[in-house]
Protein backbone atom coordinates (compact mmCIF):
# COMPACT_ATOMS: atom_id res chain seq x y z
CA UNK A 1 0.00 0.00 0.00
CA UNK A 2 1.39 3.38 -1.17
CA UNK A 3 0.72 6.57 0.23
CA UNK A 4 0.63 9.60 -1.78
CA UNK A 5 2.04 13.06 -0.03
CA UNK A 6 -1.41 14.38 0.26
CA UNK A 7 -2.05 12.11 2.28
CA UNK A 8 1.08 11.64 4.42
CA UNK A 9 1.29 15.73 5.31
CA UNK A 10 -2.51 15.22 6.53
CA UNK A 11 -1.67 11.96 9.15
CA UNK A 12 1.06 14.41 10.10
CA UNK A 13 -0.69 17.74 10.86
CA UNK A 14 -3.81 15.42 12.74
CA UNK A 15 -0.90 14.20 14.84
CA UNK A 16 0.14 18.21 15.15
CA UNK A 17 -2.72 19.35 16.01
CA UNK A 18 -3.50 16.40 18.64
CA UNK A 19 -0.32 17.00 20.07
CA UNK A 20 -1.12 20.70 20.60
CA UNK A 21 -4.26 19.92 22.07
CA UNK A 22 -2.55 17.51 24.48
CA UNK A 23 -0.32 20.30 25.67
CA UNK A 24 -2.99 22.64 25.58
CA UNK A 25 -5.04 20.46 28.09
CA UNK A 26 -2.13 19.70 30.48
CA UNK A 27 -1.12 23.50 30.68
CA UNK A 28 -5.28 23.87 31.64
CA UNK A 29 -5.27 20.68 34.12
CA UNK A 30 -2.24 22.10 35.91
CA UNK A 31 -3.21 25.48 36.24
CA UNK A 32 -6.29 23.83 37.95
CA UNK A 33 -4.56 22.06 39.84
CA UNK A 34 -2.15 25.26 40.90
CA UNK A 35 -5.13 26.94 41.88
CA UNK A 36 -6.65 24.23 43.78
CA UNK A 37 -3.83 23.68 45.76
CA UNK A 38 -3.54 28.33 46.66
CA UNK A 39 -7.55 27.77 47.81
CA UNK A 40 -6.02 25.21 50.44
CA UNK A 41 -3.55 27.40 51.21
CA UNK A 42 -5.59 30.09 51.72
CA UNK A 43 -8.10 28.27 53.61
CA UNK A 44 -5.66 27.09 55.83
CA UNK A 45 -4.03 30.44 56.11
CA UNK A 46 -7.55 32.04 56.75
CA UNK A 47 -8.41 29.19 59.67
CA UNK A 48 -5.22 30.57 61.14
CA UNK A 49 -5.74 33.67 60.95
CA UNK A 50 -9.26 33.31 62.74
CA UNK A 51 -7.57 31.46 65.30
CA UNK A 52 -7.68 33.21 69.00
CA UNK A 53 -5.23 31.16 70.49
CA UNK A 54 -1.25 30.91 69.99
CA UNK A 55 0.86 28.09 69.27
CA UNK A 56 3.89 26.92 71.36
CA UNK A 57 7.34 26.99 69.33
CA UNK A 58 7.36 23.44 68.84
CA UNK A 59 3.79 22.84 67.01
CA UNK A 60 4.58 25.30 64.57
CA UNK A 61 7.90 23.46 63.86
CA UNK A 62 5.65 20.82 63.52
CA UNK A 63 3.39 22.44 61.25
CA UNK A 64 6.73 23.40 59.09
CA UNK A 65 7.93 19.96 59.01
CA UNK A 66 4.56 18.42 57.61
CA UNK A 67 4.97 21.03 55.05
CA UNK A 68 8.88 19.48 54.14
CA UNK A 69 11.33 22.02 56.08
CA UNK A 70 13.69 19.66 57.74
CA UNK A 71 13.61 21.85 61.45
CA UNK A 72 12.49 20.47 64.83
CA UNK A 73 11.85 22.67 68.21
CA UNK A 74 15.59 23.16 68.83
CA UNK A 75 16.40 24.18 65.29
CA UNK A 76 13.14 26.15 65.24
CA UNK A 77 14.11 27.96 68.49
CA UNK A 78 17.80 28.70 66.94
CA UNK A 79 16.49 30.08 63.45
CA UNK A 80 13.92 32.29 65.70
CA UNK A 81 17.49 33.27 67.64
CA UNK A 82 19.40 33.89 64.53
CA UNK A 83 16.40 36.17 62.89
CA UNK A 84 16.36 38.36 65.90
CA UNK A 85 12.50 37.03 67.07
CA UNK A 86 13.84 35.28 70.38
CA UNK A 87 16.77 36.36 72.79
CA UNK A 88 18.39 34.06 74.94
CA UNK A 89 17.99 35.20 78.70
CA UNK A 90 20.95 35.05 80.92
CA UNK A 91 19.08 32.23 83.01
CA UNK A 92 18.96 29.99 79.72
CA UNK A 93 15.33 31.24 78.71
CA UNK A 94 14.19 32.27 75.32
CA UNK A 95 11.82 35.68 75.33
CA UNK A 96 10.35 37.52 72.56
CA UNK A 97 12.36 40.36 71.45
CA UNK A 98 10.77 43.57 71.18
CA UNK A 99 10.89 43.40 67.47
CA UNK A 100 8.37 40.42 67.61
CA UNK A 101 6.14 41.66 69.97
CA UNK A 102 5.70 45.10 67.88
CA UNK A 103 5.52 42.84 64.34
CA UNK A 104 2.28 41.43 67.21
CA UNK A 105 3.69 37.55 66.50
CA UNK A 106 4.72 35.92 69.70
CA UNK A 107 3.37 36.62 72.78
CA UNK A 108 4.44 35.18 76.18
CA UNK A 109 2.15 33.12 78.39
CA UNK A 110 2.63 33.59 81.64
CA UNK A 111 1.56 30.82 84.28
CA UNK A 112 2.11 30.43 87.97
CA UNK A 113 2.68 27.17 89.45
CA UNK A 114 2.40 25.96 93.02
CA UNK A 115 4.41 23.13 93.63
CA UNK A 116 3.99 20.60 96.86
CA UNK A 117 5.65 22.74 99.58
CA UNK A 118 3.50 25.73 98.57
CA UNK A 119 6.19 28.14 97.26
CA UNK A 120 4.77 29.91 93.74
CA UNK A 121 6.94 30.56 90.99
CA UNK A 122 6.28 32.22 87.39
CA UNK A 123 6.77 30.38 84.41
CA UNK A 124 6.94 31.72 80.55
CA UNK A 125 5.92 30.38 77.47
CA UNK A 126 6.54 31.96 74.02
CA UNK A 127 3.38 31.68 72.08
CA UNK A 128 2.89 32.44 68.27
CA UNK A 129 0.06 34.15 67.51
CA UNK A 130 -2.17 33.67 64.70
CA UNK A 131 -0.39 36.74 62.55
CA UNK A 132 2.99 34.79 63.61
CA UNK A 133 1.81 31.77 62.36
CA UNK A 134 1.45 33.06 59.07
CA UNK A 135 4.15 35.13 59.21
CA UNK A 136 6.96 32.68 60.40
CA UNK A 137 5.27 29.87 57.87
CA UNK A 138 5.90 32.45 55.01
CA UNK A 139 9.13 33.38 56.48
CA UNK A 140 10.49 29.76 56.57
CA UNK A 141 9.04 28.35 53.25
CA UNK A 142 11.07 31.31 51.62
CA UNK A 143 14.28 30.08 52.87
CA UNK A 144 12.98 26.31 52.82
CA UNK A 145 16.22 25.13 50.42
CA UNK A 146 18.54 26.84 52.35
CA UNK A 147 17.21 25.33 55.90
CA UNK A 148 17.06 21.93 54.31
CA UNK A 149 20.41 22.38 52.91
CA UNK A 150 22.10 22.99 55.80
CA UNK A 151 20.11 20.34 57.80
CA UNK A 152 21.61 17.86 55.25
CA UNK A 153 25.07 19.02 55.10
CA UNK A 154 25.26 18.76 59.39
CA UNK A 155 24.08 15.04 58.93
CA UNK A 156 26.33 14.65 56.09
CA UNK A 157 29.23 15.91 58.91
CA UNK A 158 28.18 14.21 61.58
CA UNK A 159 28.16 10.56 59.21
CA UNK A 160 31.90 11.33 57.89
CA UNK A 161 32.66 12.34 61.91
CA UNK A 162 30.84 8.75 63.01
CA UNK A 163 32.98 6.84 60.55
Amino acid sequence: MTYNENQVCDTIMIAIQALEALHTECELREQAEAQLEAEHKLLFADAMLAATDGIRVSDLAIVLKQNGVEIGEHRLYQWLRDNGYVARMACGTNRPTQKSMELGVMELKRTVMVNGCGKTRMTYTIRITPKGQAYFIHKVMTQKEIINAREAAKKEAAKQQAK
